[in-house]
């Protein structure tokens, strides 16, 4: 797989940053997503 070390590079940057990062709010493009959600949006 020649993408993955791409993907560790951005995994490597971003973990400091989202890691106990409380997420505010959502917009759903889409109302597929929210059955993969879990909690739902609704719920918190």
């Amino acid at each position: 797989m020649p993408e993955l070390p791409d993907i560790e590079l951005y995994l490597h940057s971003l973990r400091p940053r989202i890691i106990g990062a409380r997420i505010e709010r959502a917009r759903l493009l889409t109302p597929f997503l929210l059955r993969s959600v879990e909690p739902s949006l609704a719920a918190t």
